[in-house]
C-alpha cells in the first residue's frame, strides 16, 4: 500500500530448504531437485508467489510435448505438488496451484514376463562376470517377489535357515519374515 515492492520467498531458497528436510532420503532429494530445476527452466519464476495453476497446466503441456507418458507426467507433477504444499505449509504463499488441478493417472499395467523374456533377462554372457551376479540377483528377485532394491540390500544376517528371509519395512510398511520359494 505504501508503494514499495515486497519481495517474497525466492524459489531457489525454497527449493534448498525443501531439499534439506531430514525425513527424506538423499536419493529422493536428488530426484526432487532434478524435477524442480527442470520446472524452473520452463517457468522462469523467481518467487514462490508466482506459482500458479496456469503455470502447472503449461508445465503439463510441455511434459506431453517432450513425450512423457502419463506415469512420467504424474511423477513430475507430484514432485511439484509436494513442493507447493511445503511452501504453503511454511506460509511462503497463500495460493495452492493444485486446488482444482487433476494429475494424470499412470496407464501402466504390470504383466508377467514371457518365457523368452525371462530367459533373455537371466542369460549369462561368459565374457562378462557381472552377468552371472545380475542373473543370480534377478532370479532371486523373480522367485521371492521382492523389489530389486530389496534384493540388493539383502545381507547375510537377514537369512534364517532353512528358508526364511527378513524383509525390512519399506514405504511405511513394517518389516517381516517371509518364506522363500525353493528356486530363490
Amino acid at each position: 500500500r505504501a508503494g514499495r515492492i515486497v519481495s517474497g520467498k525466492s524459489v531457489r531458497d525454497a527449493i534448498e530448504e525443501f531439499c534439506q528436510r531430514q525425513d527424506v532420503k538423499h536419493c529422493t532429494h536428488n530426484l526432487n531437485r532434478r524435477h524442480l530445476e527442470d520446472f524452473l527452466g520452463h517457468a522462469r519464476i523467481h518467487t514462490v508467489e508466482q506459482l500458479s495453476e496456469r503455470l502447472v497446466h503449461s508445465w503439463l503441456g510441455t511434459l506431453k510435448t517432450r513425450g512423457y507418458n502419463p506415469g512420467g507426467q504424474s511423477l513430475a507433477l507430484r514432485v511439484l505438488r509436494t513442493f507447493c504444499r511445503f511452501c504453503r505449509k511454511r506460509r511462503w504463499t497463500s495460493y495452492y496451484p493444485f486446488e482444482d488441478f487433476k494429475i494424470p493417472k499412470s496407464t501402466f499395467t504390470g504383466r508377467y514376463l514371457t518365457d523368452d523374456e525371462r530367459d533373455r533377462l537371466l542369460s549369462i554372457n561368459p565374457r562378462y562376470d557381472v552377468d552371472r551376479h545380475l542373473s543370480r540377483a534377478l532370479t532371486f528377485g523373480l522367485y521371492s517377489l521382492l523389489r530389486i532394491s530389496q534384493v540388493f540390500h539383502a545381507a547375510w544376517e537377514h537369512f534364517r535357515a532353512p528358508d526364511q528371509l527378513w524383509i525390512p519395512g519399506i514405504k511405511g510398511q513394517e518389516g517381516r519374515w517371509i518364506r522363500l520359494h525353493p528356486k530363490a
